[in-house]
């Protein structure tokens, strides 16, 4: 089952960037935050310390492994995935920290994964600044319905 949620998350990773991609090749447009010519980057924020830490460090191992998978085969047209974790702590503020900066400083063009606890207070900063958040945990339904422009929940 984790294997599968892992693939459908960079399944819909893939085709999120691949569009985007395409449709920056011709050099006319700009490309998001967090593309260029050599890399999609990727953010993640998650508990990955104390008792629930392993929920966190084993989706960030795994999704780094995929990741390792599609850039082995060559990546998204050319461009590798470079996945930038951060531990949350299971803190809101400190997921609010690590989201500002996944945004402002390391400029991803999307994150991954998240915690319910975090979900309806991060969110308005991911749409404000128009990142794509993929989870591939449910939310709560609070956070997705009705439903958000940037918050992609796959299950």
């Amino acid at each position: 089952m984790r294997r599968l949620i892992l693939f459908a998350a960079a399944a819909a990773l893939v085709l999120a960037a691949g569009t985007l991609l395409v449709g920056c090749q011709g050099g006319q447009a700009k490309a998001p935050p967090g593309v260029t010519d050599n890399e999609v980057v990727i953010g993640f924020s998650m508990v990955m310390s104390g008792p629930l830490g392993f929920l966190g460090s084993s989706a960030a191992k795994d999704t780094q492994a995929c990741f390792n998978k599609y850039n082995d085969e060559g990546g998204i047209h050319g461009r590798k995935l470079r996945l930038i974790t951060y531990d949350s702590t299971l803190e809101v503020a400190q997921d609010l920290a690590n989201y500002r900066k996944l945004i402002f400083e390391d400029k991803v063009f999307a994150c991954m994964w998240g915690m319910w606890t975090s979900v309806q207070a991060a969110y308005p900063l991911m749409e404000q600044n128009g990142v794509p958040w993929l989870f591939t945990m449910g939310p709560p339904s609070t956070a997705i319905f009705p439903a958000r422009k940037y918050l992609f929940n796959l299950f």
